[in-house]
């Protein structure tokens, strides 16, 4: 059975992230060849977000929440069709932090997502989420959301200072609000410098890939041995890198905001 991998980029498309914009377009075909090359069957989604708080469906005639279609579809395979539409894009309102990650990143859950498939959210946003937000009202909501679409992976491009309000995210579970296994989270601190984004988020893709796994012999997520509860862990604990990167992290193997006090 191949590996399948379904990902939804949640992108922050307010007026400073035009550099995310600019990134996103010039390096998603390379991102999907890493997909292709690791033997990984592979389909693009993207929502783009901005402040539902206190502009609501609209900032300036802009939408401050939209799943991207793709000829009827929330996803597509097409990288070149993907590209075409974030070229659509424009950096734009937003106003004053935070912005509604929360809302997105619920939108994201609800994907419809392939039944064997790896599911991936990468998120992408310079400002702190809204708490509430519209939809989402604790961060304790938001991962019982992302634990019951039993999302495998989440990848954060945020604000070192933000990263704080997203460490509870950690606590989703790919089996399952009540399961035992963690999804794999990986943090890295965002910066304004496109050069600096699309080499990230090829790094995201490296480790993405990495831990894409074949789920068609798994009939309900279940697994022999819980993951333990990087909560849980010494505060002792070491850091350990992926692909000798010292900005993203697991979160399965230590709570990283132990180094940002």
């Amino acid at each position: 059975m191949a590996k399948l991998a379904d990902i939804v980029f949640t992108l922050d498309t307010t007026g400073s992230m035009g550099f995310a914009i600019e990134a996103m377009k010039r390096t998603i075909t390379q991102l999907a060849d890493i997909y292709l090359e690791a033997r990984i069957d592979t389909r693009l989604g993207i929502i783009q977000f901005r402040d539902r708080v206190n502009f609501g469906d609209t900032d300036s005639g802009n939408p401050t929440r939209q799943r991207e279609m793709f000829d009827g579809n929330e996803f597509t395979s097409n990288p070149r069709q993907f590209r075409e539409r974030v070229e659509w894009f424009r950096a734009v309102g937003g106003g004053p932090h935070p912005e509604s990650s929360f809302d997105a990143l619920a939108l994201a859950a609800r994907s419809n997502w392939r039944e064997e498939a790896n599911r991936i959210i990468i998120h992408i946003t310079d400002a702190p989420p809204h708490q509430p937000d519209v939809e989402i009202g604790t961060i304790g909501q938001l991962v019982s959301i992302l634990s019951d679409s039993m999302i495998d992976q989440l990848h954060f491009i945020v604000s070192e200072t933000d990263m704080d309000s997203f460490s509870q995210l950690s606590e989703t579970k790919n089996d399952g609000e009540d399961g035992n296994n963690f999804s794999t989270v990986t943090w890295t601190n965002i910066s304004s410098d496109i050069e600096d984004i699309i080499e990230k988020l090829r790094k995201i893709a490296k480790t993405s890939s990495g831990n894409v796994f074949d789920k068609g012999e798994l009939i309900f997520r279940e697994y022999d041995e819980p993951i333990e509860n990087p909560y849980e862990m010494e505060e002792s604990a070491e850091t350990d890198e992926i692909d000798d990167d010292d900005d993203i992290l697991e979160d399965h193997e230590t709570n990283i905001f132990d180094d940002l006090d």
